[in-house]
């Protein structure tokens, strides 16, 4: 994977489709295994019950992304790639809030 193409597959990828296990093996270009053992350490989290029913959505693919990412530009494991995006989704979450309340504030002081 090259990682300007990430930016450009990431990008194109509609938030609002839902994939199977096989198309989302396809389109992110990986095998079964390697998302079973992703959903199993935590860093993938599919609908619905067993391989068989899983749907992976848009935002699932640019977490895989991410995931390879941190593995091969930092070499971190599998449960050590789960804690890091969960650490950056809550440091999003952090970030749009503080966003919020500086929006709040600034319409204080005008008023």
């Amino acid at each position: 994977m090259k990682s300007g193409d990430d930016i450009i597959e990431i990008d194109a990828i509609n938030d609002q489709c839902e994939y199977t296990l096989r198309e989302f093996c396809e389109l992110c270009g990986v095998q079964t295994e390697y998302v079973v053992e992703m959903v199993e350490t935590g860093v993938l989290t599919p609908v619905g019950q067993g391989e068989k029913h899983w749907r992976f959505s848009g935002y699932t693919v640019s977490r895989l992304y991410r995931a390879q990412r941190l593995q091969r530009d930092l070499e971190i494991n599998l449960p050590g790639v789960a804690l890091s995006l969960e650490l950056l989704d809550d440091l999003e979450e952090v970030r749009a809030e503080v966003r919020v309340l500086r929006q709040r504030l600034a319409q204080l002081h005008r008023d």
